[in-house]
């Protein structure tokens, strides 16, 4: 082997250490993979942070559309070797949102005008 060679093997398999799960060796989509987390993440919290005038149901929304976001990010980058239900995966999500809207409504209430 030459060295072009080795180098082209390691640059292919760090590529497929991204893309694919180590556990269930599924391809994991593209925005649920570590390497679209700012690409993907980023415009929802710009949105977030930079709108003028949110209503709550608009902030509702954004945290909502995070936390499903960050759910499939989970999911895809989960320990597959364990035992977890959908039952823990719902707790977790409906956790989350609720917490996270909670939280954005009581900063609201808190520092409003």
């Amino acid at each position: 082997m030459t060295l072009d060679e080795i180098e082209e093997l390691r640059l292919a398999a760090i590529i497929v250490g991204g893309a694919v799960h180590p556990d269930t060796k599924e391809i994991i989509a593209a925005p649920m993979r570590m390497s679209g987390f700012v690409s993907f993440s980023v415009p929802i919290i710009a949105l977030m942070l930079f709108t003028p005038n949110q209503t709550p149901a608009f902030n509702a929304c954004l945290q909502f559309i995070n936390q499903t976001y960050m759910a499939g990010i989970n999911h895809g980058n989960r320990n597959a070797s364990t035992q977890s239900t959908r039952t823990d995966f719902a707790w977790g999500y409906c956790s989350a949102v609720v917490a996270s809207v909670g939280i954005s409504y009581a900063t609201r209430w808190y520092w409003a005008p």
